[in-house]
């Protein structure tokens, strides 16, 4: 029997984040950790082979396997068989200090009661049986595990026995269908499973054919000639179909530097709003004379000219952002500088009237309301 080695000491304190107590078992089996003192602080322990850092088994005196990080007081046993240091290490320090003592021993872990192997030999386990105990005789009787598993295996062999020719290779064929099978002529022809899919499959290709082709929708889209799924949020307009609008802004519609004349837009499209919010900013006035925004109404007959026009308040002959509102059924003006109740049609024109041949600069831009 070999001679016990006398045990090896190592001891500190930790009291800072990454302070570290270590020890160099020597060939010893096992270090014996004891943790004392008042402090709030991780502790990790760690094993060193070959400068490499592992995770070394840590258990409690009674064998139970304790997870780390440490963090309180007390004994426990590190494996050390093969390291060639082991660390007590702070991983996370908050306050206090923790005084650590460790001793390095020849001998084992503890481990927990129970845990031994047993030896049974055949047939003294009345619940496990004997090797030679005959199939149980029914599925719920009292018999050991030996018989039971050779009843299981008995139902087992006679499971296999009943599906043995219950479908044919010519069987399976006739049902799902051959490799080769075509698709029947109707979709309630005699067929295999093969055929039937391609049948499915040539219907769909016939259903899909009759969609029209994935495009963004555009203002002006003529009249489809497919199938269309469902309505695509879109105003028919007499000829094509125009896309259903919010509110729609143009920015300097007109712009003028010192001009003296009245000024008329190019024609202006509504697609499917009701009413229109002019904006004059007047940057540069004479202060006489004045300007008037206008609408006008085009004529649909094809002559671009203005079958009417709706004048908006009074003429403006001082700078600033005067703003407009024609719109079916409002009520007071409010805050804005004018309204007029009327609406838009779909083509008009807008103009700025001036009282005299006097210089102004401005500019006119407009929202359209649904």
């Amino acid at each position: 029997m070999p001679a016990t080695r006398d045990a090896l000491r190592a001891a500190g304190t930790i009291a800072a984040d990454a302070q570290s107590v270590s020890i160099s078992p020597n060939g010893r089996s096992v270090v014996g950790l004891e943790i004392t003192g008042i402090f709030t602080i991780n502790l990790d322990v760690k094993g060193v082979i070959d400068g490499t850092e592992q995770n070394p088994s840590v258990v409690t005196e009674a064998g139970a396997i304790v997870s780390l990080p440490l963090t309180g007081t007390g004994i426990v046993f590190v494996q050390a068989v093969g390291y060639e240091a082991i660390i007590v290490r702070a991983n996370g320090y908050t306050s206090g200090s923790a005084a650590i003592v460790m001793n390095a021993t020849d001998g084992a872990l503890p481990t927990a009661a129970g845990g031994s192997a047993v030896s049974i030999s055949d047939g003294s386990d009345a619940a496990l049986g004997a090797k030679a105990d005959a199939a149980a005789s029914t599925d719920t009787g009292t018999f050991s595990l030996i018989a039971l598993t050779k009843r299981g295996l008995q139902g087992i062999t006679t499971l296999i026995s009943q599906t043995v020719g219950l479908l044919t290779v010519s069987d399976f064929d006739t049902k799902t269908g051959a490799l080769t099978e075509t698709a029947p002529a109707t979709d309630t022809a005699s067929s295999g499973l093969n055929g039937r899919l391609q049948r499915v499959a040539q219907r769909l290709t016939t259903v899909l054919a009759l969609f029209p082709s994935a495009a963004a929708l555009a203002t002006g889209t003529a009249n489809p000639t497919t199938t269309l799924i469902g309505a695509f949020n879109s105003l028919f307009n007499g000829t094509t179909w125009d896309p259903q609008t919010g509110a729609v802004s143009v920015a300097n519609v007109l712009s003028v530097s010192g001009g003296t004349t009245t000024q008329t837009s190019a024609a202006q499209t509504n697609y499917n709003c009701r009413g229109i919010i002019l904006f004059l900013n007047i940057t540069a006035a004479s202060g006489t004379g004045g300007l008037t925004p206008q609408v006008q109404m085009v004529d649909p007959g094809g002559t671009g000219a203005a079958a009417a026009q709706v004048a908006i308040g009074t003429a403006q002959t001082t700078t600033g952002l005067k703003v407009y509102q024609i719109y079916p059924g409002v009520a007071t003006p409010g805050a804005l500088t004018a309204q007029a109740q009327q609406i838009v049609p779909r083509t008009f024109k807008l103009l700025v009237a001036v009282g005299d041949s006097s210089a102004y600069s401005y500019t006119l831009s407009y929202c359209l309301i649904p």
